[in-house]
This record gives structure tokens, C-alpha cells and sequence, in this order.
């Protein structure tokens, strides 16, 4: 990918493949903790391929670069404003290209969906970040309706959660938390779609009802 992606003369008929490349070597970097060069990658792709169909995806990885980098101890507190401030342009920007996308067509493909799903997510997770409980919760109403009755509900309850707990709001803390409790207990086990992390069942079980009184 690496070799496609630094290609300088790019053919019409290998454009596909190199915006491919960008994307799956960002991608790469980033599992390997490589923040600042896939931010380079995701820019140079972005910048060649704003419409192209690796599009989403790119503006996705690159709002969780830019809220990875943030969060690292030697970024000066101005920089990481900044950087919280594209990321979460960059995921709303995603939202609404989804959005109108459903619009235009009458529904969303599958990778449409989780694309917006993401966003959506790391907008509330954005917020937390700057510590703006109040756009947290508005942000979030929407979220809970789309998807009552699933595991997103549960994360979207549990960023709810922490913007009480930042407002110091501990009487609706506790609601949240008993709230979720009653989604987790309506969910069937086929509704934890994965082994480990927030998609597993034995992550909330482990992390938030392992006993009465225990907070993430």
C-alpha cells in the first residue's frame, strides 16, 4: 500500500486504487499508534479525493488522529483545542454528508450507516473531551431515539453518564446509570455483536453492573 499510495503519476484508471492505498496505509499507521503520519496521509488523500469514494472513511480516520494527538501529554493546551475543534468539524461533516446522502436516496448502505454511526459517536466522545456536557446532551437526544433498543444506545447513555458527572449532576448520573442498566437488561445476549470492548457483553457487565455502587 505504502509503494501505491506515494505514487506521483497517478492514471485515471489507478486513481481507485491509490485513494484506496492512502486510506488502508493510514490505517495501518494507526493501529500501530502512528497518529501524525496517517494525519499526513488522510490530508494528501482528502486533498486529491474530497468526493472520492474512500471519502468518509478518510474524514472519520482523520478526526480520530486529530483527537488521539490531543490527548498526548507534549501537545500544548492551544494546539489540542484546535485539533478537538477539526476533529469534531470533521466527524459532523460526516453526519450530514450521511444525512443528505439518506435523503437523496431513500435509505443509507450498510457502510453508510456505520459511517454515520461512528461520527455521530466521536462527536459525543469530542465533547466530553472539551468538557461540554450541555452540546453532549443535546447532541446525544437524537442519537437515543435513532437507536433505542441496541448496544449504541447503551454507549450513547454512557457518554450521557459522564456529562452529568461532569456537570456534577450526580442525581441524573445515577438515573443514566440506572437507565442503562434496564437497555442492558432488555438486550439479548445476540445483540453483543463482539468478544471484547464496548460490543461485548462482559464489557458492560465488567465495567458498570459488576456490582451496585461501581462507576467506569
Amino acid at each position: 500500500f505504502e509503494q501505491i499510495a506515494t505514487q506521483q503519476d497517478v492514471t485515471a484508471a489507478e486513481r481507485e486504487y491509490h485513494e484506496r492505498a492512502l486510506t488502508e496505509l493510514a490505517n495501518a499507521l494507526i493501529r500501530e499508534g502512528n497518529f501524525a503520519d496517517a494525519e499526513t496521509r488522510l490530508r494528501a488523500q482528502l486533498n486529491l479525493y474530497a468526493n472520492g469514494p474512500e471519502a468518509g472513511l478518510a474524514k472519520l480516520l482523520l478526526g480520530v488522529c486529530l483527537l488521539q494527538r490531543a490527548a498526548t501529554p507534549n501537545v500544548q493546551p492551544a494546539d489540542a483545542v484546535k485539533m478537538r475543534n477539526e476533529a469534531i468539524a470533521a466527524f459532523k461533516q460526516l453526519v450530514k454528508d450521511c444525512d443528505e446522502a439518506e435523503r437523496r436516496n431513500g435509505k443509507l448502505t450498510d457502510r453508510e450507516g456505520w459511517l454515520r454511526l461512528q461520527a455521530a459517536l466521536r462527536v459525543l466522545q469530542t465533547y466530553q473531551q472539551m468538557k461540554a456536557p450541555r452540546e453532549l446532551l443535546a447532541e446525544a437526544a437524537g442519537l437515543l431515539e435513532r437507536h433505542r433498543g441496541t448496544v449504541e444506545e447503551l454507549i450513547v447513555l454512557s457518554l450521557v453518564y459522564h456529562a452529568f458527572k461532569q456537570m456534577n449532576d450526580g442525581a441524573r448520573a445515577l438515573d443514566t446509570r440506572d437507565r442503562m442498566k434496564d437497555v442492558f437488561d432488555r438486550l439479548p445476549p445476540s445483540a453483543f455483536t463482539q468478544p471484547t470492548g464496548e460490543y461485548s457483553r462482559d464489557y458492560w457487565l465488567r465495567v458498570w453492573f459488576a456490582a451496585e455502587g461501581k462507576k467506569e
